[in-house]
């Protein structure tokens, strides 16, 4: 779970995995089947706004106007 109000970190976090090897850790993009399993909440006084993919959410931006100035 990651809480934030830095979108850019949480939709990386989405989309990227992390491998070890050895004591290096390499960032690498996820595959798209598994950047679609993180769900994000938006939450807006109190109440939950959104609940969706990193996908959704870029979508929903375009139709309701808390989640594209929160995105802008």
């Amino acid at each position: 779970m990651l809480v934030t109000h830095q979108l850019r970190d949480a939709f990386y976090v989405a989309e990227h995995t992390a491998r070890r090897n050895g004591r290096e850790v390499a960032f690498e993009k996820a595959a798209p089947h598994k950047a679609s399993e993180a769900e994000f909440i938006m939450l807006k006084d109190g109440r939950i706004a959104f609940e969706g993919n990193a996908q959704e959410l870029r979508a929903a931006a375009e139709h309701d106007p808390y989640i594209d100035a929160f995105l802008s």
